[in-house]
């Protein structure tokens, strides 16, 4: 809930309406230089991104993956992890600084192989076959370096 201050004066209004267009302009001065694509800026990103789908992809995995999973499991994991795919491209393509881009870029194969690791029809041999490819450890190894990076800008 947030509070709002009425102010009557005239002036008052003027300075708040020159703050709101310096606001704006540094914003749009920001978007042109980059600045705010940083990797700082990025790491943030990546860790909002982190909290909202890690432990809930982790969730749907473990839930598509089990025994007893039905298909409608496997295409609630699907559109899930697709759906952390697509944001997380979101942040691929926002950011600049070549580092993170770097390690980033080697991550949604593996959100591409999470979505074929719970198709309908998979068995578990398939799913064995799957996590043994090279696309499935790099995009792991990636995802670790990634953190690494983040955890030295950020820190």
């Amino acid at each position: 809930m947030s509070s709002h201050i009425v102010v009557e004066s005239s002036s008052a209004m003027r300075v708040q309406r020159k703050l709101a267009v310096m606001g704006i302009g540094a914003a749009a001065i920001f978007g042109l230089t980059g600045c705010g694509t940083s990797l700082a800026d990025s790491c943030e990103d990546f860790y909002e991104f982190d909290q909202e789908y890690a432990a809930e992809i982790d969730r749907v995995m473990s839930t598509a993956t089990s025994p007893d999973a039905t298909d409608e499991d496997k295409a609630k994991a699907q559109d899930f992890v697709q759906e952390a795919r697509e944001d997380f491209d979101e942040i691929v393509a926002d950011a600049e600084d070549e580092e993170f881009l770097s390690s980033a870029g080697e991550i949604p194969p593996t959100y591409a192989l999470f979505e074929r690791f719970v198709e309908p029809g998979m068995t578990q041999e398939d799913q064995m076959e799957l996590l043994q490819t090279g696309g499935m450890q790099s995009g792991l190894e990636a995802e670790a370096e990634l953190i690494e990076l983040c955890d030295a800008e950020i820190n």
